[in-house]
């Protein structure tokens, strides 16, 4: 089978252009991954910090309670 010079200009062009095409989805796929990725990784340290500050805040009235209860079994 025998290509005309346009036949395979418009060839290449076509591959060149499947080629582009096809690395601007993956690139576009790939942020799209990335930004939820960082979401839920901000969403899940997030959550991580108000459990550790209601743990923070746990600890501190446990201990207050239990000088309380020093304070009154001194008593």
């Amino acid at each position: 089978m025998r290509f005309e010079p346009a036949q395979l200009a418009g060839s290449q062009l076509g591959q060149q252009m499947a080629s582009k095409m096809g690395q601007q989805m993956a690139t576009h796929i790939g942020q799209q991954l990335a930004t939820k990725a960082g979401q839920q990784m901000a969403a899940e340290m997030g959550l991580q910090h108000i459990n550790n500050m209601q743990q923070n805040e746990n600890n501190e009235r446990n201990e207050e309670d239990n000088e309380q209860e020093e304070s009154n079994e001194i008593n």
